[in-house]
């Protein structure tokens, strides 16, 4: 599915909000465990954009290469 500027723009501005989240909650102390803090924060932003048709794995890979986790993205 190829989506649209739009679209692409409003998951990229999703995801920035989602990763300053992430950040937040993981600079606590005693730092929490990793995949009890993220994976509900992930799809607490994933259920934003979900109607648009992108997936939670199209989700993380936009978080990624942001974050330069990945490689270019290739569409």
């Amino acid at each position: 599915m190829k989506l649209t500027q739009e679209q692409i723009n409003a998951a990229q501005a999703q995801a920035r909000r989602c990763t300053a989240d992430i950040r937040a909650a993981m600079r606590v102390k005693p730092k929490p465990s990793w995949n009890q803090v993220v994976q509900p924060i992930l799809r607490r932003h994933h259920e934003v954009i979900k109607p648009m048709g992108i997936t939670l794995i199209q989700f993380n890979s936009i978080i990624g290469r942001q974050n330069g986790r990945f490689g270019v993205t290739s569409e």
